[in-house]
């Protein structure tokens, strides 16, 4: 199983200075599913120092819970040491973290089966709680007792559905009745960490799954705006370019985003683009279009063709290919000209303004002659 050959170096270079290490989690998951892995995680018996000490350019990212990040070849792994955690008074941070000296110590820790596979190209793949099985299965079961877990770390619960809504895994049904009951304890997470799930969960390629936030009530008690999402419009995500604001746009033009998307501390950048598309949905005629273009921007304009009619398209094509008039700048005529016939002050915003609506409707008038013709028209006094 080939999972990435830069991070096997690195273990290659921690068992060479008489260490135990291991590709663990989502990228021994991801290989097992047949996909690319994303990030690489490595644990390992070495201590966050002897990490330190072995490579050359590390990272103390986690130190404190025995995560360094380690530069190697072009990427960035993030190689822990192995550990057990102690209490968790605030439903989501361990209170303590003991190193431990065994990788099935380790792997009791973690959040998901799927999860909690490990694998060395020598040793082979050490599986304690069924992750390979669940992985054929396609199912999300907690490692061990599932209250017990979601107690630990709500944020845990969160996660089960962005799985469900990523991989399109079905979330085993003692594992969903425990996110029912605990579901409460979501409350407990930042809010800048939901948003990071949420995120993640409808960019997912089914993103339908998403669902399972409503369905377990953990919704209401993720975000106090959550009614601006409608859940039934998710099944219509799994068609769309994997953009934020083109999906949230989706899920909530019925009213709230802003407020939702300020309270989850989402970017003024995606909040805007948001809302900007949310108005756009819908437009379909040449005038609106360009309305839409001079207020909103051409990008997006161009990502509203993902979820406006054919005829939005079509007419957004025709703008573009026969180079339609659209901004003041546009105009065959500008404020000097118009000071040139006599008229000053705010009048000269008003009357370009007036022209820019004329030539949206009919694109032939932006000539300089027949603009000024039509200021003489409707502008004489």
């Amino acid at each position: 199983m080939i999972i990435s050959p830069a991070g096997l170096e690195i273990i290659e270079k921690l068992e060479k200075s008489g260490f135990e290490a291991y590709f663990v989690g989502g990228c021994v998951r991801d290989v097992l599913m047949g996909k690319h892995p994303g990030d690489i995680d490595i644990t390992t018996s070495a201590s966050p120092e002897e990490v330190i000490h072995i490579f050359e350019k590390t990272y103390p990212t986690g130190i404190n819970h025995g995560t360094v990040t380690v530069a190697e070849n072009g990427i960035l792994a993030e190689v822990t040491t192995y550990r057990c955690e102690k209490g968790y008074k605030d439903f989501r941070h361990p209170d303590g973290v003991e190193f431990v000296s065994d990788i099935g110590e380790d792997l009791c820790r973690r959040d998901f089966t799927v999860n909690a596979i490990a694998y060395n190209p020598s040793k082979g793949i050490v599986d304690n709680f069924g992750g390979q099985k669940d992985v054929e299965s396609k199912v999300i079961r907690c490692v061990g007792e599932p209250d017990s877990r979601f107690a630990e770390d709500a944020l845990r619960m969160v996660r089960a559905v962005r799985f469900a809504a990523v991989l399109g895994f079905e979330i085993e049904q003692k594992t969903l009745d425990a996110i029912k009951k605990n579901a409460h304890l979501a409350s407990s997470i930042s809010k800048e960490r939901i948003a990071v799930e949420f995120e993640k969960t409808v960019l997912g390629d089914f993103p339908e799954n998403a669902k399972l936030w409503q369905e377990t009530g953990l919704i209401k008690y993720l975000a106090e705006n959550s009614k601006a999402i409608d859940f039934l419009t998710f099944k219509k995500l799994a068609n769309l370019p994997k953009i934020a604001p083109l999906r949230f746009a989706v899920i909530m033009n019925g009213g709230g985003a802003a407020e939702f998307l300020k309270e989850l501390r989402f970017s003024n950048e995606i909040i805007k683009t948001t809302e900007s598309l949310i108005v756009g949905i819908g437009i379909e005629t040449p005038i609106e279009i360009k309305r839409y273009i001079n207020k909103n921007g051409i990008k997006n304009a161009e990502l509203l063709v993902y979820i406006n009619s054919i005829k939005y398209k079509t007419e957004l094509e025709k703008i573009f290919s026969e180079k339609h008039p659209i901004f003041i700048r546009d105009l065959k005529i500008n404020g000097t000209d118009i000071m040139e016939m006599g008229i000053t002050g705010k009048k000269t915003g008003q009357i370009l303004l007036h022209l820019l609506e004329k030539v949206w409707e009919n694109p032939g008038m932006n000539t300089k002659e027949k603009l000024i013709k039509l200021i003489e028209e409707d502008f004489a006094e």
